[in-house]
């Protein structure tokens, strides 16, 4: 039986004419990286909001530190006061009742200051020797 167009229905790929979308999703997710790339980079109230809570509440820098470079895997625990604030700031999420940094993006700004952190620090200390 030859191809048709499938107007009302679900397509089914032995029956039906379908369209490889895989240079445009390729395209689209080049796009989402560099899109990435420059909103990681960018200054706004809500990095700013983000990385004041880890000045007001310094455990909250220490549990995402540890998370972040240190590969530990964090049981969420809903009871926790640390996961609690976490949480409730959008800083971290439940997966599989482990505790994951709530987006790429706030993992990138996170990780990001944080290294710039280390790196001021390191500089001051040397430069004080």
């Amino acid at each position: 039986m030859p191809k048709t167009f499938n107007i009302n229905g679900a397509c089914k790929p032995d029956r039906h004419y379908m369209v490889s979308l895989r240079s445009r999703l390729e395209a689209i997710r080049d796009e989402f990286y560099e899109a990435e790339k420059r909103i990681v980079k960018e200054d706004n109230p809500l990095y700013e909001s983000l990385l004041g809570k880890l000045k007001l509440y310094p455990e909250l820098k220490t549990i995402l530190y540890e998370l972040l470079f240190s590969g530990r895997v964090i049981p969420y625990t809903a009871t926790n006061d640390y996961i609690k604030d976490a949480a409730m700031f959008g800083f971290i999420k439940n997966e599989n009742d482990t505790v994951v940094v709530s987006n790429r993006i706030f993992e990138t700004v996170l990780y990001n200051n944080f290294i710039s952190d280390e790196f001021a620090t390191n500089k001051r200390n040397r430069s004080e020797r």
